[in-house]
């Protein structure tokens, strides 16, 4: 009896943690922050961190977006590539300089292509930034428009720093989803303004 009461403890824990394991704490949906790149050093923010992300089915894949002196809208996290600074360099100079896996740097057009050829993964697009509102208006718009032009609304959620560019997604597409990165406003406020929420 000594013995036999240890060993059913010893099963009773064991059948729990069993249980417990069971639960689906994978479900909880995870975002590859500039794709899926750390683990087989990729490039960030590069087509292969995107299709990496696709392959271990995260909820989406974060990505920057800022324009080119020429307006084509590229993805990449900082404001500057390679010591040049995007906005202020067209996009021919820019892809002179490969990525470290040899990719060029990605447009916004390149990477929702490939984007929309799966359906789970959703494209994450941050509107980067910009001190100069016209101008924050201008790429704001013209992301959109892209977004539309190759029909992918379905896969992109936008987030975004800057309020008033959120703003400007609700009012050219009342349907997108939203989110603020700042939190510097209220959950109610948010809601009120058609935001999704807050995302940090």
């Amino acid at each position: 009896m000594k013995l036999f009461f240890p060993l059913l403890c010893c099963l009773i824990f064991f059948s729990t943690t069993l249980i417990a394991q069971n639960i689906k704490w994978n479900s909880n949906p995870v975002i590859a922050h500039r794709g899926a790149w750390k683990k087989k050093n990729l490039p960030e923010n590069s087509i292969a961190a995107l299709k990496e992300a696709i392959r271990l089915h995260c909820y989406g894949a974060e990505f920057d977006v800022h324009q080119t002196k020429d307006g084509v809208l590229v993805v990449n996290h900082d404001d500057d590539f390679k010591g040049m600074v995007i906005a202020n360099t067209t996009y021919n100079e820019l892809k002179k300089f490969p990525l470290s896996n040899g990719e060029r740097l990605p447009t916004l057009k390149s990477y929702l292509k490939e984007g929309k050829k799966q359906g789970k993964t959703k494209l994450i697009l941050e509107i980067k930034l910009i001190k100069n509102p016209a101008q924050m208006r201008e790429v704001t718009a013209a992301v959109v428009a892209m977004v539309h032009q190759l029909k992918a609304q379905q896969w992109v959620e936008y987030i975004s720093f800057s309020y008033a560019a959120m703003q400007q997604v609700l009012e050219l597409n009342s349907s997108a989803t939203v989110a603020y990165l700042n939190g510097d406003v209220t959950a109610d406020k948010l809601k009120q303004d058609g935001f999704s929420g807050a995302d940090y």
